[in-house]
């Protein structure tokens, strides 16, 4: 065979290796974030199935997107900040957030817990914190949350479940793909064109052959 020939196949064929292993090592893998609206009523609520994309630990809390619809005062103790609140005085108004979570994968359960163990602050609004898991890439789960206690009054203040990634490094991510995707790009560009390169070696080596006979 040609030695033009054989250079064409050997650029092909580590252009397309290349390519390949790229392709694994810049897949885009997004830290999972999901919210949707939750009722606070009494009785249960199911995620669905999602699935993770980033082995790592993820939490469950409940946010609520409009604080201001209810006086903030009567929102911290409604849903338990006011304990770290010392200036916060509640009476009578105890907190209505008590659920208790199970978390699946495979058809079997993976996790329990229970507000109890969570704890709140404020982001864009009061959010509490009712539990977590530690996720692993490429696996489906579902999340059950069992409402212990109407809290049907806090329905002004718009509360959405929320899982999200527990590692604030990940809250970037869109801005940190941004760059990868570009890698990924000048790779595909760069190991495109050696192919071609390669393919017009091996194209120019028959034509020569053919001329030739």
């Amino acid at each position: 065979m040609p030695r033009t020939a054989i250079t064409g196949i050997a650029i092909i064929a580590i252009a397309s290796v290349g390519l390949a292993v790229s392709e694994h090592l810049l897949k885009p893998r997004y830290a999972l974030y999901l919210s949707r609206p939750i009722s606070m009523s009494a009785g249960r609520v199911s995620t669905g199935e999602f699935g993770v994309d980033v082995s790592e630990s993820y939490r469950f809390a409940i946010e609520f997107k409009k604080p201001t619809a209810i006086p903030s005062d009567t929102l911290d103790c409604l849903v338990g900040l006011a304990q770290w609140e010392p200036q916060v005085h509640c009476g009578e108004t105890h907190s209505v957030v008590k659920v208790n979570w199970t978390i699946y994968s495979g058809g079997g359960v993976v996790g329990r817990g229970s507000s109890k163990e969570g704890n709140g602050y404020w982001s864009r609004g009061p959010t509490v914190t009712i539990g977590g898991f530690h996720g692993e890439e490429g696996h489906r789960y579902s999340l059950d949350v069992d409402i212990l206690t109407d809290g049907s009054q806090l329905a002004p203040a718009e509360p959405q479940l929320v899982i999200q990634v527990a590692n604030l490094e990940y809250y970037d991510f869109p801005h940190f793909y941004n760059l990868f995707g570009f890698f990924r790009l000048l790779v595909r560009v760069g190991t495109g064109s050696l192919i071609l390169v390669g393919a017009a070696l091996l194209i120019s080596s028959f034509a020569r052959k053919h001329n030739s006979n």
